[in-house]
């Protein structure tokens, strides 16, 4: 259980006007109290365990497969891991988890401030509004005066000029927004080619959401517009100013003596649903090269009780798949009862595709996002107050229909619009062209943007290691593509526009009392990206961040070149090459020098010793061969060896080693006797604790029958070799 409180330090001055008038307390802050129950549950199956280090994936091994870590000589093996200890690590299995509960959102600070500043009382916040000829003529000379007081007096009717206070209210009944949550989700899903999926559902349901009634607007409508647009306005046509199409201010007030009675209630519903759904390979991909790829897909589907008052229509948020969101305007709006509620769509894209590559290349690490969404919704809107509730931003757009239209101006901006705008706008206004626009009916074209972010680390020969790096960001990239290429008028400069358009359909610019009619203006912006900077600016800044990072102190630098021995400690001179050939011979580790080692105490006969001796030749040979590449890049650093070339080339070079080792020892094994053989070595035991090369046979590996004159006492038939002890050379 999850208990949330939270009570104000400030209480509103009591208004007993708004009390009298209607029945509110000004003094009444919200019950910011509430519990939040949570279950939640993770289960994950046996996974396969492996060869890891005890502090974690991030080492020079950390890219390998168990198999290629269990075929390393002990010796190498702990060489390559520094000072890291070599334990035993589990791969995860598929995992279940979910979780269900409740999820209660804080009231904002800022709205609780404002209660203070909007009591209705002679201290607060009041609004002057002058309409039409009630509107004073300003004095452009003495701009530096204060603001009227008053707006020109006897020259109109006394609603077009009002100087009234705001009052802002909690309804008692108020209670702070709650959503329940349920998700379940299940990783490590195995699909083809070893890729590993994770499919993850949440499905909200939001409770008494946040919206308020304007307790002192006329609900009472004076008429009912012509046209065909047949919506209810709250003012009679004599309050509407004809040459602007503006409303006097105070003909939409049960009491002139205040402006907005704002009571803020919670009755909102909401539901959303989303999936998502993440690929990674098992390993990174060509070699090491692209050493991050993820891909997830993501649905979302919400649906919000809205109503225009109090909220001025609306707005959306949108967070994409890796937890990026953005603030989309536009809003619901109202089809003419602005008390009414209604289910909306939201204004989010419906589908979301992410892709996170990052590419290694020499000393740079390029990390790419790119995001692909489909549209995002959006109603079309009036610029203006045509249903007298007060609010000149919350009306949907009549959408005309120039065939039917009377006014011929309006029927030709119309045409313009649906031959010249975009794809957008024409699909929208034909398919409700003749009625009032519907609640986020309305689509962009889906969108696509690239982001880049480039690392660059100094090779090591500048002896800084990891210490010092140097960072590019660029958000936007996609955007930059377009203005150097000239792609702007292309569907890939559309595509990458500023998501949130201009859902502004009409300006209002007059009404004609004869006909019940508002003019309009035709915006032929409708549909296009909000400006930055100018009117059609149709692409988002594309930013560049650019950054130095210098790490102080820290352990030594090339933890795995200095534990195999190949950078000298300290301020030793450089190796020679002899040294250099002499630690890389010893990589290769050869069985045979230790049976040769110990030909007096095994008794090898002469033709045992020749074709020992030939093996041996024979491995010397070709592991030089195979090691040559190697000594020649150590030769070449000296000082400068660095981890990561050090760790890619014994990479290339370790599974040949091994299975050369693994034919020597096997031909080593064929030349002894099984009383030879019981006398060698054990690990531990009268040699190197733990020395076991990596050519000694497995378990269950083939041997030789003990031939007849075999020594009483010698060890089973099918016992296999086990060498010990020894070098890598004479």
């Amino acid at each position: 259980w999850r208990i949330d409180a939270a009570h104000p330090g400030t209480i509103p001055d009591y208004n007993p006007v708004v009390d009298t008038v209607f029945g509110l307390h000004t003094n009444r802050v919200p019950n910011d109290v509430g519990f939040s129950p949570r279950l939640g549950f993770s289960w994950t199956s046996k996974g396969r365990r492996g060869i890891g280090t005890a502090g974690g994936s991030s080492g020079p091994l950390s890219g390998l497969s168990a198999a290629q870590l269990s075929s390393f000589p002990p010796e190498l093996l702990m060489s390559l891991l520094g000072n890291a200890r070599a334990s035993t690590t589990s791969q995860p299995g598929i995992g279940v988890n979910g979780s269900v509960g409740a999820y209660k959102n804080s009231i904002s600070i800022y709205s609780i401030s404002s209660l203070v500043d909007q009591t209705g009382l002679p201290n607060t916040r009041r609004t002057l509004s002058c309409v039409g000829p009630a509107t004073p003529i300003p004095d452009w000379s003495n701009l530096n005066n204060a603001p009227p007081d008053d707006c020109l007096d006897g020259t109109g009717p006394a609603a077009f000029s009002t100087n009234t206070p705001t009052v802002r209210v909690y309804d008692p009944s108020f209670r702070a927004p709650i959503t329940w949550r349920g998700n379940l989700g299940v990783d490590g899903i195995r699909v083809p080619f070893k890729w590993v999926a994770s499919l993850t559902g949440t499905l909200s349901y939001g409770v008494d959401g946040q919206s308020s009634l304007d307790l002192n607007l006329n609900r009472t409508p004076g008429f009912m517009l012509g046209g065909g647009d047949d919506r209810p306005v709250y003012v009679t046509p004599a309050n509407i100013v004809t040459g602007t199409g503006a409303v006097a201010p105070g003909a939409y007030r049960i009491d002139p003596d205040f402006g907005s009675v704002s009571n803020t209630i919670s009755d909102i519903h909401s539901y959303s649903e989303n999936m998502a759904f993440t690929l990674v390979p098992p390993r990174p991909l060509l070699h090491g090269k692209i050493t991050t790829f993820q891909f997830t897909y993501s649905w979302l589907r919400t649906e919000t009780e809205s109503r225009a008052v109090g909220n001025g229509g609306g707005s959306g948020l949108f967070c994409s798949a890796d937890g990026i969101c953005s603030s989309f305007g536009g809003g619901a709006g109202t089809a003419g009862d602005p008390f009414l509620k209604e289910w909306v769509p939201g204004s989010s894209p419906t589908h979301t595709f992410t892709l996170l590559t990052g590419f290694r290349a020499w000393w740079f690490n390029l990390n790419i996002r790119t995001s692909v969404w489909s549209g995002y919704p959006f109603t079309p809107m009036v610029s203006g107050d045509i249903n007298g509730d007060g609010s000149s931003s919350d009306d949907r757009a009549y959408v005309p229909n120039p065939a039917n239209t009377t006014d011929p101006v309006l029927a030709a901006q119309i045409r313009q619009l649906l031959t010249s705008g975009t794809s957008a706008a024409q699909s929208c206004l034909l398919s409700q062209m003749g009625r009032i626009a519907g609640a986020n009916t309305c689509h962009t074209p889906w969108q696509v943007r690239l982001d880049l972010a480039m690392n660059f680390n100094p090779p090591s020969s500048w002896g800084y290691g990891d210490r010092l790096r140097f960072t590019t960001s660029m958000v936007n990239a996609s955007s930059a593509l377009v203005r150097l290429l000239d792609l702007e008028n292309t569907p890939l400069g559309q595509s990458i526009a500023s998501p949130t358009p201009n859902s502004t359909l009409l300006y209002v610019t007059g009404f004609d009392p004869a006909t019940n009619q508002f003019k309009y203006q035709v915006n032929q912006l409708f549909g296009q990206p909000i400006n930055f900077g100018s009117a059609r600016h149709k692409l988002a800044p594309f930013q560049v961040q650019v950054g130095v990072q210098y790490q102080l102190g820290g352990p030594a630098t090339q933890p795995m070149s200095r534990g195999m021995g190949f950078i000298p400690p300290g301020k030793e001179p450089p190796l020679t090459i002899d040294q250099i050939k002499q630690r890389v011979t010893k990589l290769a580790r050869n069985p045979v020098p230790a049976i040769l080692a110990l030909k007096d105490t095994l008794r090898l006969t002469p033709a045992q010793v020749k074709a020992l001796d030939s093996i041996n030749t024979h491995f010397k040979a070709k592991s030089d061969s195979m090691l040559a590449p190697l000594t020649t890049w150590l030769i070449k650093k000296g000082r400068h060896v660095d981890d990561a070339g050090l760790s890619s080339r014994l990479n290339k070079v370790q599974p040949s080693l091994t299975k050369l080792a693994a034919e020597a020892s096997k031909g080593s094994n064929g030349l002894l006797t099984p009383g030879q053989r019981a006398l060698m070595p054990r690990p531990g035991i009268g040699g190197a604790p733990g020395a076991v090369p990596p050519g000694a046979l497995p378990r269950g590996a083939p041997t030789q029958s003990a031939p007849p004159n075999a020594r009483p006492g010698a060890v089973p038939v099918g016992v296999p070799l086990r060498t010990g002890g020894g070098g890598g050379g004479d």
